[in-house]
């Protein structure tokens, strides 16, 4: 039924588009349609950048029909999103800009999100140079004010808010473990230059290890939350060769923390496939080289 009722909502939106274009053809002549959309592997930042903006303009229009509402236990305030079919207008230095966003359900299941932004051809190239950077920089000036961090599966486009309550204040841990691990954190922040002047890339990995329930996913979300640092999540089973995991792995955005679940077990199914993903993860390859069983 909700495939329907889609289906009948993208082709009545379709149906008077095209009505109008018969009406004023000149007008819509003119005119040039961006189509932006959802992708995980690599994510579109413009597209991340348009729902965390858009909401912050006057999404509520005399034609607006529906209009997303939620809130989560630690939000102060209900968050508004577009639904499939709406639209909103924006200016930008005297341009009109027209924002429609469409959510495509097709039978086998999958699901299509993608954004419409319509101008005038004339605009085109400040719009490329000017707004859509606009865009995105207010999408990051609104994630650091309401400090918004996301859980990500590297392997699917799915997100959430991630909401875990773990910080260094609450865990339990050493105080001296816990001053040396936020230590070294802060210092590998300030350090981005530096690794960038003497031509290495800017990482820094831990490896967390023990029995379920000692605290790995609280400690993974405490380092998340003092960096405000996004997380990516990554299935190696669902991993068949070097190039996929290449992919995956340069899918993940800049100030983010990337887990790898249960690499020990992985590593054992990575020996007996030859030991394919040592070449961009060199904790398997140190796994395999010691025989584990």
């Amino acid at each position: 039924m909700n495939f329907i009722v889609e289906e009948l909502m993208l082709f009545i939106s379709t149906a008077l588009n095209y009505l109008a274009t018969l009406f004023y053809p000149g007008h819509y002549h003119h005119d040039l349609t961006f189509i932006i959309r959802q992708k995980s592997t690599p994510p579109n930042q413009v597209y991340d950048a348009a729902e965390l903006y858009l909401p912050s303009i006057e999404l509520i229009n005399p034609s607006t029909r529906t209009i997303g509402v939620s809130k989560t236990p630690r939000q102060e305030a209900v968050k508004l999103a577009m639904e499939s079919g709406e639209q909103i207008a924006d200016t930008f230095e005297d341009i009109n800009l027209n924002w429609l966003y469409v959510v495509q359900t097709f039978p086998t299941g999958q699901v299509t999100r993608r954004f419409e932004l319509t101008f005038h051809k004339k605009h085109k190239d400040k719009v490329l140079t000017s707004y859509l950077r606009h865009v995105v920089t207010q999408a990051e000036a609104i994630k650091k004010e309401e400090k918004i961090l996301k859980l990500r599966s590297v392997n699917s486009p799915s997100r959430v808010d991630l909401e875990h309550p773990a910080t260094f204040e609450t865990i339990a841990m050493e105080p001296d473990q816990k001053t040396k691990i936020i230590k070294d954190l802060d210092r590998f922040v300030r350090r981005r230059e530096f690794y960038k002047k003497v031509g290495k890339a800017w990482k820094r990995g831990y490896l967390l290890y023990g029995p379920p329930g000692t605290g790995k996913s609280s400690l993974i979300a405490a380092m998340a939350n003092h960096l405000k640092f996004d997380v990516y999540e990554l299935e190696l089973d669902g991993i068949y060769s070097d190039s996929q995991l290449k992919s995956v792995l340069l899918s993940t955005a800049n100030r983010s923390i990337l887990v790898i679940e249960d690499i020990d077990f992985s590593a054992v199914n990575a020996r007996k496939r030859k030991c394919w993903v040592s070449t961009y993860l060199y904790l398997p390859k140190f796994f395999c080289e010691l025989g584990v069983r």
